[in-house]
């Protein structure tokens, strides 16, 4: 990365990955985020196009993110949290899109199959397709064939009716290279299936959802436009984005989308608040744990993870637990911490997860079990909900 002292404040040592515009700006900083899978860390900086509204991690345009990453991608072993195949709201959606626009016996190939929950759920609906993931994580004992290595076009002899990048794309502040490989062993006149989460939901709801691992956020214009050699087919904007494409014959390529310069004054907008509210949430939680309340993580996978190794150093020694109705163990399996039922009278409940329409469920569920008459809520990083039933917005 360029010296800082031969930077311009606030300017970005390197051109925006999408359009190649310069002056990109730093709109969101944190000098040590951790990583979800370990205690590694490393400056996140979050920029923004001005050009194209394109908003990516500067870091990970660096040599050394690469690498960083790539250890935590081989070595993540994830614990068996859910059932398999997990039948979330989020994995039924992308299975039933991925099955409407695929043909019946399809040759489907994921990329970063994980565990393979996706690829089963779209076996349960296309009972004749032949399904194949790639992942490096060191899972064993997976119930879909599954190649544990990194994706690279080279590995596969033959091409494929339909690939998926569920929760991918994101991983690459310059999606090119990867998106031009999946087109490489996609048949011509194939779907492609793309999910990654949804920017406008993010900064609306100022969710944590800036992550190291995360190097690049879409708005639906931004996705269509690294799209520019398919046909959209379909399209859903929740707390993720949902697209199935068409492969059109000629090259790929990316098409400048229209009103950049908008979108890109409302995301620096949205992220300002964002660091308001996040500077006040944190305060919000410290005087609660120097006080010695406790503190409920509401959620137990990869967020809450993220999460409790930033916020753990604010936590002191007041007592802490973990709520889940996914888990069954009595503790959490990666940092120890008690599973609960209910939240008590005088804890504060933090919501960990990074998808806007999930944090609207736990808050809803946690109302139903009397937030507001007896324990506080704490949505990162928008809105806290006191014991006594006020509510404050984080980043007014």
């Amino acid at each position: 990365m360029a010296d800082a002292a031969h930077r311009t404040p606030g300017l970005t040592a390197h051109p925006c990955p999408l359009c190649g515009a310069a002056g990109c700006r730093t709109a969101l900083s944190l000098p040590e985020a951790r990583l979800a899978s370990s205690d590694a860390s490393r400056a996140l900086e979050i920029a923004v196009c001005g050009s194209c509204g394109f908003v990516f991690q500067q870091g990970a345009l660096d040599p050394g993110y690469a690498a960083f990453m790539r250890h935590a991608y081989e070595s993540w072993d994830d614990q068996p949290l859910f059932a398999f195949p997990r039948k979330s709201e989020d994995n039924l959606a992308a299975a039933a899109m991925i099955a409407r626009h695929s043909r019946p016996d399809a040759s489907v190939l994921e990329i970063g199959s994980n565990r393979g929950d996706v690829l089963a759920l779209v076996k349960e609906l296309l009972p004749q397709a032949s399904v194949l993931g790639v992942d490096p994580a060191a899972h064993s004992g997976l119930a879909v064939p599954t190649l544990r290595a990194f994706f690279a076009p080279e590995l596969f002899a033959s091409s494929f009716d339909t690939v998926i990048l569920k929760q991918v794309l994101e991983h690459y502040a310059d999606p090119r290279p990867m998106l031009a490989g999946a087109r490489q062993v996609l048949k011509d006149g194939g779907t492609l299936y793309l999910d990654v989460p949804n920017l406008a939901r993010i900064l609306e709801g100022r969710t944590d959802a800036f992550l190291l691992e995360h190097a690049a956020y879409y708005t639906l214009s931004t996705l269509q436009g690294v799209l520019a050699g398919y046909e959209i087919l379909e399209a859903q904007e929740a707390g993720s984005l949902r697209v199935a494409a068409r492969k059109l014959p000629g090259p790929d390529g990316f098409a400048l989308p229209a009103g950049g310069e908008i979108a890109a004054a409302e995301a620096v907008s949205g992220l300002a608040r964002l660091v308001r509210g996040r500077e006040r949430g944190q305060r919000i939680l410290a005087a609660h744990a120097q006080a010695r309340g406790r503190v409920v993580f509401f959620g137990a996978y990869n967020c809450f993870r993220a999460l409790y190794r930033e916020l753990s150093r604010l936590l002191d020694d007041c007592p802490r637990a973990v709520l889940d109705d996914a888990l069954e163990a009595e503790r959490e399996p990666v940092f120890g911490l008690e599973r609960i039922a209910v939240p008590q009278a005088g804890d504060l409940v933090l919501l960990c997860s990074n998808n806007a329409c999930v944090l609207g469920r736990m808050e809803a569920r946690l109302r139903a079990l009397g937030a507001g008459s007896g324990f506080a809520v704490l949505r990162p990083w928008s809105t806290i909900l006191r014991a006594d039933g006020t509510t404050s917005d984080l980043g007014a």
